[in-house]
This record gives C-alpha cells, structure tokens and sequence, in this order.
C-alpha cells in the first residue's frame, strides 16, 4: 500500500513540476466538468436513449440473422412509421392542389430527370444526390408558381376570344395566300402567305422564326428566358449556369421536339382521327361529304366507311321493337351509297376527256378587251370588281366609276345650261361642286 501511495504521489509530483500548478488545475477542472455534463445528459435524456434500445436490438438482430448482409428492406421495417409520413410529405408537396394532376406531375417529373439530366449528370460528373434533389425542387417550385399565374387568367376570354381570332385569322390569310398563288401562278405558297401576314400585321412578319431553325431556336430562347424570369425562385435565378442550362433543356429537349411532332401533318391526322372516334357518325356526316368535296380518294375512302357502317347496321336488324328504325336507317345508308356510287361514275367519265391546262392554253385565242368595253357591260364590270376585291384594290374601281359619273355629270350640265335660267344654272353649279368637292374629300385627302 505504501509504495502504492509513494507512485501516486510522485506522478502527481511529476506532473506539478512538468505542467506547472494553474495548467494542471486548469485540465483537471476541465475533465471534470466534462464527465459531469455527460452524467447529466443522460440523466435528463433518459426517455430519447430508452427508445433508441429496441431500435438498436433489431437492427443488431437482422444483421446476425442476414449473415452480415445488410439490406434496405431490413431498416425500412425498422423506422418508425411517422418518419416515413413525415418523408413523404416533403418530397410530395401539393404543386397545384389537386391530387388527379400532382401524381402525374411528380411520375413526369420523376422521368423527366431520369431521362434527360441523371443520363449526363450521373455518367460524366458526379454521383451526388443533392443536385437532382435540387432540381427537383426547382422544378416543384416552378410548377407552383406557373400554377398561381394560371388561376389568374380569365380562361373564358382567352379560349371563346384570343384564340378564336388568332386561329380565323390564320385561316383567313392562308385562304388568301391560295388564292394568290392561283392568280399570281406561283408555287410558293409560303411567301404568298408571309408577305400578306406583313401586310395585316402592317409589317411584322414571322417568316425567319417559321423557317429558320437558328432563328427559331433563338426566339424559343427568349420566350424561356422571360418564362423562367416570371417563374423560378430568385436564387435559383441569379445563378447564371443553371439559368441557362435549364433554358437550354426546356428548349431543345422540350419545346423543339413538342413543335416538330406537332407540326408534322401526319401527327395532325392522327389527333384528328383518334378525336373523331370518339364521337359517333350519323348519316348526316356522311351526306356532308358527298355534297362538299369533289376529291375522287376521298370519295372512295368515304365509301369504304359506308360499306362498314352499313355492314354493322345489317348486323342489328335481328328483329325486335327497333326493327323499323333500324331498317328506315339502313336504307337511308343504301340510298346513300347509290348517290356516291353515281359520284363516282360521274368522276371516272369526266377524268377521261379532261386535259391538261397547258395543253389547252396555246390553244386558245384570246380577244383583248379595252377597258371601255368591259365598263360599258353590266357584266363584264360585275366581274371585274370581283377580280379587284380579290387583290384589295376595289377602291380603284369605285374611284373610276365616281369619277365618271362627275364627268358625265358636268357635261350634261353644261350642255343644258344654256336654255335655263341664271338660278336653275348656279344650282346645277353647286351640285357639281359638292359632288367634286365629296370626290377629293374621299379620295385624295388623308382622313
């Protein structure tokens, strides 16, 4: 025991004289204290480390009996069942309110990344999570803000007005454009139909955004570059490389593709036809077909379409309480099929004697009529105004026609001026005067 206490006292002699007094008080206290706030810890998160057991004797247990071989499964049985609601209610935030278009949302999303951003991140860059997650959320907060500036749109206005006028315009100046090209015997039917939208537009056209691929992918660049500025979060914003590489994404992997399949006629048909299966056929569409086109490939495709119609008729008419409706139906479909037969019949004799346009112009021998000539006849200027109106130029011929009436008002005037009175003669005067005066007003001065 003495030597015991001799060891203890001459350590304790050693360090005194090696450390110093106040160094050695200093790392005594400081243990201490250490040892002493680690016992209160315990002490007050008694509760905390009592639930950490069981989940500590289960995880200890799977790995013994998995032969240590660890899988997910294991540790998903193991969390608490509120860790996981809690999880999921931060990954699976509402983006627009209802659930019907937030799981899809979230399934797009989801493949979206997988597809086009985990392809070149995870192969070339790195293997880290926090950027998808980023971008994932990125995009959530995207999809929230572009769903809170679609409820402000007055949706009624915009479908019923907007886009009704925009697409009757477009129709309008592609009617125009053919009918151009037919007058003008022209095969580019394109600069027909931009050179009018310039005129409508009075001088903006859209034709290097329409046929320029450059031109187009830049346009599409700026419209990004707006949508993300109204859109993406602030941060997310000022970072100049991920605002340009999402632009760059939207716009070659979202926006070019989406325009390019939607743009192509065969795309366009087969919308048109799989929204056309969806509504049933009457007789009555059909009867609008034989009276509206004169296309022999439409006809034969139209009779195609009859024959099954009326083969599925024929398959109903099993007798019954509908027997007569049924029977009245099909023979309306019959009768059908005789006036498209006779369509038909009369299409195969005309394309027998019908020749070449260019065979049978040299041909012809023209009369040159003067313009007097087709003035003078009711006809002929009937005609002629309609060939104006064609090239917006109706306005000419008004003009001659009043000019002429002016003319011959005035020489008429004159010539029985003579035999009248002074007043009758100022009278004529300042009907002459008004009529010249309504002419210049109309015609020559800008309104």
């Amino acid at each position: 025991m003495i030597s015991k206490h001799l060891i203890i006292i001459g350590g304790l002699c050693l360090i005194l004289g090696f450390f110093g007094i106040q160094r050695t008080i200093y790392w005594f206290l400081f243990f201490t204290a250490f040892i002493f706030g680690f016992i209160i810890h315990l002490i007050i998160h008694r509760q905390i480390w009592m639930k950490s057991n069981p989940i500590y004797d289960k995880i200890r247990t799977a790995f013994i009996q998995s032969k240590l071989f660890i899988r997910i499964s294991d540790f998903q049985d193991v969390l608490p069942s509120y860790w996981k609601t809690s999880n999921l209610s931060t990954e699976r935030a509402p983006l627009t309110g209802i659930s019907d278009i937030d799981e899809p949302l979230y399934q797009l999303i989801d493949l979206f990344v997988r597809d086009y951003i985990e392809i070149w991140y995870k192969t070339q860059l790195s293997s880290d999570e926090s950027f998808i997650d980023d971008v994932k959320n990125g995009i959530y907060i995207t999809i929230r803000h572009l769903s809170e500036r679609l409820r402000e749109i007055d949706w009624l206005d915009f479908c019923t007005g907007t886009i009704v006028d925009s697409f009757a315009t477009h129709v309008r100046l592609y009617r125009k454009a053919k009918e151009r090209l037919r007058l003008e015997q022209s095969t580019d039917i394109r600069s027909c139909f931009f050179d009018l939208e310039a005129e409508y537009e009075r001088g903006i056209c859209r034709d290097d955004v329409c046929m320029d691929k450059d031109k187009e992918k830049e346009f599409l660049r700026d419209i990004v570059e707006v949508l993300i500025y109204i859109l993406l979060p602030a941060n997310e914003f000022r970072c100049v490389p991920a605002r340009v590489l999402l632009r760059e994404v939207a716009v070659n992997f979202g926006l070019i593709p989406f325009i390019d399949m939607y743009s192509d006629p065969d795309a366009i048909n087969q919308l048109i036809i799989n929204m056309c299966q969806q509504i049933p056929l009457t007789i009555d569409n059909f009867l609008l077909v034989v009276r509206t086109t004169d296309s022999r490939v439409e006809l034969a495709t139209l009779a195609e379409r009859l024959d099954i119609e009326i083969n599925r008729w024929r398959s109903k008419d099993t007798g019954g309480e509908n027997d007569a409706d049924i029977r009245a139906t099909l023979n309306s479909y019959q009768y059908l099929k005789k006036l498209l037969n006779e369509k038909l019949d009369t299409h195969s004799r005309t394309e027998t004697i019908i020749f070449d346009d260019d065979d049978i112009l040299p041909k012809v021998s023209y009369r040159e009529l003067p313009l007097t000539e087709i003035l003078n006849n009711c006809n002929g200027l009937d005609y002629f105004l309609k060939f104006l109106q064609t090239l917006d130029a109706v306005g000419y011929g008004n003009f001659y026609l009043n000019a002429e009436a002016f003319r011959c008002a005035g020489l008429s005037a004159s010539q029985h001026n003579t035999n009248l009175a002074y007043e009758q003669q100022q009278t004529n005067k300042e009907i002459l005067r008004n009529m010249a005066r309504d002419l210049i007003e109309q015609y020559f001065l800008s309104t």
